[in-house]
C-alpha cells in the first residue's frame, strides 16, 4: 500500500475454514444482510488481529469481548479484542483505495489502541498493516500509521501508564477516617463559596428525621470540574454510606450544574467504571436536566473508576474502597 515504507512492518494471516466458520456461525444471528456482512468483515479481523498477537505471545480473551457478544454484535459497530491485562484494542479493517481509517464514534473511548487490518478480495487472508494510538475523531489519516515493529514496545509503556494511574487512585477507606483528597470538599465548604439558594436546590427539599438519620451516618464530597472551558463547569458529588455488618459501602454519585449554568450541557454522560475500565453503568443527559446520579454498592478492596464525557472532554478519577 502507499503509505508503507521499506522498514514498515505488516503481519500476514491466512483465512482459513475455521475462520470462516467463526464469521458464518455469528452471521446466523442476524437477518439484517448489512449487520450480517458487517459482522463477518469484522470476526475475520478481530480474527486476523488475534492470531498476530498470539504470535507475539500475548493472551487474549476474545470470548468476552463485545465483537464476539451477538446481542452487541447487533447494537454496535463491534471489532474489539481484549488483551489480557492490558486492556481492549479494536480491531478495524480498512477499506479498498481509502487514505484513513475509520472508526465509530462507540470505538473512541476505552481502547489501548487500534489495530489496522486489510482484507483481500477474495477473503482468504488478511494483512495487519499497523496500529495507532489514542485517537479523536472518527477518521485518522493512514499516514499516522504505526509500525507493527513498535506494537509490542509501546503495549509496555502503555501497561506501565496504567499501573502508575492505578497508584494515583482514591482510597475511599481514608475517607471514612475522616482523611480526604485534595480537591475534594465537603460539601459545606462547597455552600459556603457559592450561592446558598443555589446549594440548597441541589439537595432538594429539607430531610425528614428519618433522612437525616441515614445523611448523619454518611460522608459527602463534591468537586468541581471544567469541562475544558473555563466558563464552564460541573459538580460532582459522591456519598460514601458504609455498611460494616456487611464490609460494603454504598456509594451514589451526582453530577450537577454549579452557578454558571441552570441545567448540565446536554450529551454529558456519567460512567462508572471497574477494575479493567471496562463501562458497567451509565447515565446521559437530556435537555433542561439539572442532575444525574448513579448509586451501587463496592465491597472493601473493590476498584472502580468515575469517567465524566463531553464533547472531547474526558476525565476519569480511580479510586479504591
Amino acid at each position: 500500500m502507499a503509505f508503507h515504507s521499506e522498514s514498515f512492518s505488516t503481519f500476514m494471516v491466512p483465512l482459513g475454514s475455521a475462520a470462516h466458520q467463526i464469521a458464518e456461525c455469528f452471521c446466523q444471528y442476524h437477518s439484517n444482510w448489512q449487520k450480517a456482512e458487517q459482522v463477518y468483515l469484522n470476526t475475520l479481523t478481530v480474527y486476523a488481529v488475534n492470531q498476530y498477537l498470539n504470535c507475539l505471545g500475548y493472551e487474549t480473551d476474545w470470548e468476552n469481548s463485545d465483537s464476539y457478544n451477538v446481542v452487541n454484535q447487533a447494537l454496535l459497530d463491534a471489532a474489539d479484542l481484549i488483551i489480557k491485562d492490558y486492556g481492549k484494542l479494536e480491531c478495524r479493517r480498512i477499506f479498498p483505495d481509502s487514505e484513513a481509517l475509520y472508526i465509530p464514534e462507540e470505538a473512541m473511548f476505552d481502547r489501548l489502541g487500534y489495530m489496522a487490518v486489510s482484507l483481500n478480495e477474495t477473503l482468504d487472508q488478511a494483512e495487519v498493516l499497523g496500529f495507532f494510538r489514542q485517537v479523536d475523531t472518527v477518521e485518522v489519516p493512514l499516514s499516522q500509521l504505526r509500525s507493527l515493529d513498535r506494537f509490542a514496545d509501546y503495549l509496555e509503556i502503555y501497561h506501565l501508564e496504567q499501573a502508575k494511574d492505578v497508584c494515583q487512585q482514591i482510597c475511599l477507606s481514608q475517607w471514612l477516617r475522616g482523611v480526604f483528597t485534595a480537591g475534594w470538599q465537603s460539601l459545606e465548604e462547597w455552600i459556603a463559596v457559592e450561592p446558598l439558594e443555589l446549594a440548597l436546590q441541589f439537595r432538594g427539599s429539607k430531610p425528614q428525621p428519618d433522612q437525616e438519620a441515614q445523611l448523619s451516618t454518611s460522608i459527602t464530597r463534591t468537586k468541581v470540574i471544567q469541562l475544558g472551558q473555563s466558563t464552564q463547569s460541573i459538580l460532582a458529588m459522591m456519598t460514601l454510606k458504609p455498611d460494616e455488618v456487611n464490609h460494603s459501602v454504598h456509594i451514589q454519585v451526582e453530577v450537577l450544574p454549579t452557578r454558571e449554568q441552570t441545567f448540565l450541557p446536554v450529551g454529558l454522560q456519567l460512567a462508572i467504571l471497574d477494575d479493567q475500565q471496562e463501562e458497567v453503568m451509565e447515565a446521559q443527559t437530556r435537555e433542561t436536566q439539572d442532575g444525574i446520579r448513579l448509586e451501587f454498592t463496592a465491597e472493601v478492596n473493590d476498584r472502580f473508576g468515575l469517567r465524566i464525557l463531553f464533547d472531547s472532554v474526558t476525565i476519569i478519577e480511580n479510586f479504591l474502597v
